[in-house]
């Protein structure tokens, strides 16, 4: 199964996430998108925090199999107490 993992704040999720995602998806052959809204705080003003923009996430994807929420992130900090880019990687080539 090849995969495109796709991490940020989603503060919120919006089509300007979903849509260009789909395409290169699409064009690139993935079989799934895995989503990772980034477990820590985001920098803006009024940030919404994870479990809000998870929630969001899935809601914006809901019905759709190309996408996949995943809190991939959160069992990472969890984990190693850290959130650095190389654990998550490791994370999700462990679970793919």
């Amino acid at each position: 199964m090849k995969i495109l993992a796709y991490g940020g704040s989603f503060d919120p999720i919006h089509y300007g996430h979903i849509v260009p995602t789909r395409e290169i998806a699409e064009q690139g052959g993935y079989d799934r998108v895995v989503v990772i809204p980034s477990a820590l705080e985001t920098h803006k003003k009024g940030k919404l925090p994870f479990n809000h923009r998870f929630k969001m996430a899935q809601l914006a994807v809901e019905g759709d199999d190309l996408f996949e929420i995943s809190d991939i992130e959160r069992e990472v900090i969890n984990d190693t107490g850290r959130s650095y880019t190389f654990f998550v990687c490791r994370a999700l080539q462990q679970k793919y």
